[in-house]
């Protein structure tokens, strides 16, 4: 997936054209494949984050707001 802004994120998740625990997974990918050079997060919560994010896609298909940021990792 490329990287994407915050608005256009927040479209194609709301409109179910990818998912948040899409989104929340690639940037973890991100995270693991770069942290061990610039060494730059002291945690990082990915199981949380992908609850989170399951429940971001379980209001998407009821249909119901997610929220205004939901899905930007």
């Amino acid at each position: 997936m490329e990287i994407l802004p915050a608005n256009k994120i927040i479209g194609k998740v709301r409109e179910g054209s990818i998912s948040a625990v899409q989104v929340v997974s690639e940037a973890f990918a991100r995270i693991k494949s770069a942290d061990s050079k610039i060494n730059s997060f002291n945690e990082v919560y990915d199981k949380e984050a992908i609850k989170q994010a399951e429940a971001i896609d379980k209001k998407v298909a009821a249909g119901i707001n997610p929220g205004r940021l939901a899905g930007v990792p």
